[in-house]
């Protein structure tokens, strides 16, 4: 057995330890002390065309790099890509990390691909919890800044990354976001989200987090719109947000510009839905106007009558008749004191009482505005017009 092969069966030996260290087995993590572990994350391409399989291309660059990845790749997950690298690898670079990161970087970019690399060897040093829970906090921290900050560089340490397990800020505006949706109030909704966002980039919340942000989300909208659907659906009707899956990382801007998507995406079904189902409750809505517009009778009133959200009725009046519901009211009022006007020698104000207005002073106004005259220049127009 020649010494290059030996060095590739050593190389293997030191994956399988490192599969079990991380699945949990009795393996102590110092024996890997001197080895990096490093992360290789795919931002995107250089140019303006998007490159297809775009791992093949990263692998065979880092393969002709630093031949022996072929044997040390560790896993895949979307646009990451983690290696164990031996202590003779970094050995080749002085053991400088940002000088394995500048030339792999620098080849990448050639073959079109932009990348950002992560390393840890402090995690072979230093144990918190389970080497597996250690790994993930410390690539997270790593990502997270990536996610946030940019860059192409990055060696894990405590002191730059905070590796927080529980900053969580998305409850309160997933609640804001669920009671907006009921009220059909697509402004509310945006604005809910917009705030979020503020507060994930303020806060700069650990990407994890962010990802359970985005599925909750998700998740409340696939139950709104499910409430509409005779039988469950096998696909569902808005696209699941797994960014952090997908074969390129993205960074704050592109993640709220999805989100916001996702949100305006759901919210278009749900509104459809809804008017779609409700539509005969605005034709009960109406004749109920006509009914009782003599009456002192409110929006909230007919939505209490109706079981509905008085906002969310108001909302789809609006858009079923094209005016609010206190201007559809005061139009059926007024067109009939047209007729008491015409039809009887009644008062000015014993009209407006008659048709459902407690002043009469509102009363003409309101006429005046909608006639262009006042009721008695109304009624002597007609008198004279005979």
């Amino acid at each position: 057995m020649d010494n290059h092969h030996n060095e590739r069966y050593i190389s293997q030996e030191y994956v399988k330890l490192f599969v079990k260290l991380y699945n949990g087995m009795s393996v102590d993590r110092s024996i890997f002390r001197g080895h990096t572990y490093m992360v290789c994350v795919l931002l995107g391409c250089t140019g303006t065309a998007r490159i297809e399989n775009p791992q093949v291309l990263l692998l065979e660059c880092l393969y002709r790099q630093l031949g022996e990845l072929d044997n040390c790749q560790f896993r895949k997950k979307g646009s990451q890509y983690s290696f164990l690298l031996s202590p003779k690898t970094l050995e080749l670079f002085g053991f400088d990390k940002k000088a394995v990161a500048d030339m792999l970087s620098g080849e990448l970019k050639k073959s079109g691909l932009k990348c950002a690399f992560l390393f840890d060897s402090y995690i072979f040093e230093h144990g918190e919890h389970s080497f597996r829970e250690d790994l993930a906090d410390h690539k997270y921290a790593m990502l997270t800044e990536l996610f946030f900050s940019g860059g192409e560089f990055m060696d894990y340490c405590p002191e730059r990354f905070s590796a927080d397990r529980g900053s969580y800020p998305g409850t309160r505006y997933l609640e804001q976001i669920r009671q907006h949706i009921s009220m059909l109030d697509r402004n509310g909704i945006m604005h809910a989200v917009e705030e979020l966002a503020e507060e994930v980039l303020r806060k700069h919340t650990g990407i994890q987090y962010i990802q359970e942000i985005d599925y909750r989300i998700y998740y409340l909208l696939v139950n709104e719109i499910s409430k509409f659907m005779e039988s469950d659906i096998e696909e569902p009707l808005i696209k699941r947000p797994e960014w952090l899956d997908a074969p390129y990382f993205i960074t704050f801007p592109e993640w709220k510009r999805l989100l916001r998507s996702m949100v305006t995406e759901g919210f278009d079904i749900i509104e459809k839905c809804c008017y779609s189902a409700n539509t005969g409750i605005c034709k009960k809505v109406i004749d109920f106007i006509h009914r009782h517009y003599m009456e002192q009778i409110s929006l909230k009133q007919i939505a209490d009558l109706f079981f509905i959200n008085a906002a969310y009725l108001g909302r789809l009046f609006q858009k079923t008749t094209g005016m609010s519901f206190k201007e559809y009211v005061n139009k059926i009022r007024i067109a009939e004191a047209k007729k008491l006007l015409l039809q009887t020698d009644m008062l000015v104000y014993e009209i407006a009482n008659h048709v459902g207005f407690t002043e009469s002073s509102y009363f003409i106004l309101k006429f005046s505005q909608e006639v262009g005259k006042s009721p008695t220049e109304y009624r002597e127009g007609l008198i004279c017009k005979n």
